[in-house]
C-alpha cells in the first residue's frame, strides 16, 4: 500500500478531528519551540515533581506530534480522538 493511500485512509477515519490547511513551516518550528519548553519542564521537575514532569513530557510529545502534522499541512481539531489521529 503507498503512503498516500495509508495518509487517505488516515483521513478518512478522523476526518471529525483533522482539519487539512495549507503547510505551515513557522506553526511547526512554533510547536517545535514549545515542545523544548516542555521538555525543559520535565527535566526541571523530574525529581521534585514527577507528576508535573509527565504532565510536561506529555505535554512535548503532544507538540512534537502538531509540529509534525503542521508541516504536512494539518491540524487537528481539540476535540475526542484528537490524541488517537494524533498518535496513528
Amino acid at each position: 500500500m503507498s503512503s498516500t493511500s495509508e495518509r487517505a485512509k488516515w483521513l478518512d477515519h478522523h476526518r471529525e478531528v483533522v482539519r487539512e490547511i495549507r503547510p505551515d513551516p513557522a506553526d511547526a518550528d512554533a510547536k517545535l519551540r514549545l515542545a523544548q519548553r516542555n521538555l525543559e519542564r520535565a527535566r526541571t521537575n523530574a525529581e521534585g515533581d514527577p507528576d508535573l514532569a509527565l504532565v510536561a513530557a506529555e505535554s512535548a510529545l503532544v507538540n512534537v506530534a502538531d509540529a509534525v502534522l503542521a508541516t504536512d499541512g494539518f491540524r487537528l481539531r481539540g476535540k475526542t480522538g484528537s490524541d488517537e489521529a494524533r498518535f496513528s
